[in-house]
Order: structure tokens, then sequence, then C-alpha cells
């Protein structure tokens, strides 16, 4: 599992290669943008992986953990505080007040979507855990939850061909995207686990091909929308990377297909791996900072001129191994810095007794 959350964030940088430097701004179909196109695949797909894996553990804790939340807000304050200062001094950016004040405020602010749903989906575990036990026939909700979040945003273009009315924006905004997306993954995953267990021979093979099938499927749609939107035509391209966002039905199959694969295989424990894996949130967080990206992915890195070149794939994936080593380093660097306030602090002792509380009204316990 934490192989497998190493390679989640090697695909979420791949996909910021392309998503964050504009390298696919008109550019004809060639060499270079198939492989734009293979990495582009990876965001949400490794976002889904990513966010199932922490699911998978956090489905077995019927407690709630104030600590968990406030170790996430503490993590995302340090990357968002960090990096302003980085633009302000070394770039000399002008950083907004209101950016400033949004540093604060990890999920109202939401800097980081990822990081501001996944608190959310925390706060609201109790809550999901008290309406799943209340589920009397679990497989039809969980059948209509996957139509609902899975399968008719896939078939109707995360509803554009519903039509333009703000209701249909504000539905299908709220659906495919964050913590409505996250609670729908803890209830499947929460179904889910007890009946992986019972899988018998042959589940390797049945994810490794539930994962190639789904993610060779999005990568062809992809191409085929890519070119036709490149020939004219402005549907296809307004909407040929949809097939690859989060709540896309091929999406969530393949991200399951390759857990289901990695939860299968045998790998021996390695400490090296155990490392990097504990430090790819943070990687995650110090690559996709709001006002860095328009310095580093378009300004230093220079994607966008580099597509053109035979240099491209090897620099992109040059570039994601630098990220991932500097990220890994920084966050060192932040864990050391946590351990040294917080245990100093009643931090532990505040937190359990809102934990007794909270659990006390939702588990009895």
């Amino acid at each position: 599992m934490e192989l497998l959350r190493v390679l989640s964030m090697l695909f979420i940088i791949l996909n910021h290669v392309v998503s964050l430097s504009g390298v696919l701004d008109g550019v004809t179909l060639n060499g270079n943008i198939m492989v734009s196109l293979f990495f582009l695949l990876g965001g949400k797909f490794g976002t889904n992986v990513f966010v199932i894996i922490g699911l998978y553990f956090l489905v077995d804790k019927k407690r709630f953990d104030s600590q968990k939340i406030v170790r996430l807000w503490l993590q995302t304050l340090f990357y968002l505080l960090a990096l302003n200062l980085l633009d302000t001094v070394v770039f000399s950016s002008k950083i907004s007040w209101q950016t400033w004040v949004k540093s604060f405020l990890p999920i109202l602010g939401r800097s980081y979507w990822f990081a501001s749903s996944y608190m959310i989906l925390l706060l609201l575990m109790p809550v999901l855990n008290r309406l799943y036990e209340k589920w009397n026939i679990r497989l039809v909700h969980v059948l209509v939850g996957m139509f609902v979040f899975s399968v008719l945003p896939t078939v109707t273009f995360n509803g554009r061909l519903l039509g333009n009315s703000t209701f249909v924006k504000i539905v299908f905004k709220l659906l495919m995207f964050g913590p409505a997306w996250f609670s729908f993954l803890y209830m499947l995953i929460r179904y889910l686990k007890p009946r992986m267990k019972m899988l018998s021979g042959g589940v390797k093979l049945y994810g490794l091909l539930l994962f190639v099938g789904s993610y060779g499927f999005m990568f062809l749609v992809e191409i085929w929308m890519y070119q036709k939107g490149v020939q004219g035509n402005v549907f296809m391209r307004n909407n040929y990377s949809t097939i690859r966002d989060m709540s896309s039905f091929p999406c969530l199959t393949a991200a399951f297909g390759l857990f289901l694969l990695f939860e299968n295989l045998h790998i021996p424990q390695n400490k090296w791996i155990n490392q990097m894996a504990s430090n790819t949130f943070g990687i995650y967080l110090l690559h996709n900072h709001e006002t860095t990206i328009p310095i580093f992915w378009r300004g230093i890195f220079a994607l966008d001129a580099m597509v053109q070149t035979k240099g491209y794939v090897p620099y992109s994936v040059a570039l994601t191994i630098g990220i991932f080593i500097v990220g890994c380093a920084v966050e060192n660097i932040r864990k050391k810095m946590e351990r040294l306030i917080l245990n100093r602090s009643k931090f532990g002792v505040f937190c359990h007794k809102i934990d007794t509380t909270i659990n006390k009204r939702f588990y009895g316990t």
C-alpha cells in the first residue's frame, strides 16, 4: 500500500507537468502530445488511488480523531506560509492580503482543494458512519450512489449535455468534486472492504485487467476527442479531458483495479518505501501552491517551450523525480519542526477532550 501511495503521487505530479504548464494549449497531436495526454490521465486517477488507500485504513477506525485534522491543517498551513514567503522574498511576487488570510483558513480558504475536502471528510466521518449503520439494503444504496456520483456525470460529460443552467452547473460541480465525492468513496470502500477479503484466487489478475482496460479506454477516448477538438470540434475541444475526471466511471474502476492489484501483492517491508510514502502529501502541497504555479511551471520549468523538442519526455520524468526528492527533504524538515512544537504543548490533551465528547455522542464510547 505504501508503494502504491508513492506511485499515485508520481501519477499526480506527471499530470501537473501537463495541466499546470499549458503544454496542451491548442497544439496539434504528435508523439509528445500523446505522451502528455497519457500523463494528463494520472491526475484525478492518482487522486482517487491516493484517497482509496487512506479510506481503506480509515473505515476501520470507529472513533473521531481531531488530532489527525489539526495535524493536517498545520501541515497545510506550513506550506502555504512558506511558499507565500518564498514567492514574496525570492521572486518579488505580490501576494494579496486575501491570499494571506486564506492561508489560515484551510477549509473555507480552499487554497488546496484536496486538503480542504479531506478535512471536511474527516469531520463528516461520525455522521457517515451513523448513516451507514442505518442502511438496511446497503447494496441498493451503493448502486444508487454509483449511478448518481459516477455513471451520470460520465455519460453527460459532467452535466454539459443537460444544458447550461445554474442548477446543472452547481449540482454537477458538487457531485463530481471534493467532499461529496470523497464521502461517496468512503461509503463505497466501507461496503467493499469486507467483501474484498472474501475474494479468492486470481484477484491480482482481475485487478490488473480492470486497471489496464479502464485506463486504456480513457486514453483512447481522450486522444480521439483531443484530435477532433484540434480539427475544430468545439465540444470535443472543451470536454476531451472529462473522461479522466475523478467521478468518471472508468477513472474510478481503473483506480480500484490498481488498488486491488497492489492489495494482493506481497512485498517485504522496506523502510525507504515507507519513508517516501509518509512524505507524499507534503510533496503534493509543495508543488501545487496557487501563487507558485505561474512562477515555476510556466516560468522556470518552461515546459510549454520544451513540448516541441525531443527532450520533452526525459525532461518531464527528471523533473517529476526532482520534485519528489526535494519534496521528501522539505517534508522531513517540516515533520521535525512539528514534533518539536507539539511535544512541548498541551495539544494532545486538548484534542483528547474533543474526541471524548464527539465519540460519546456518536459511538457511545
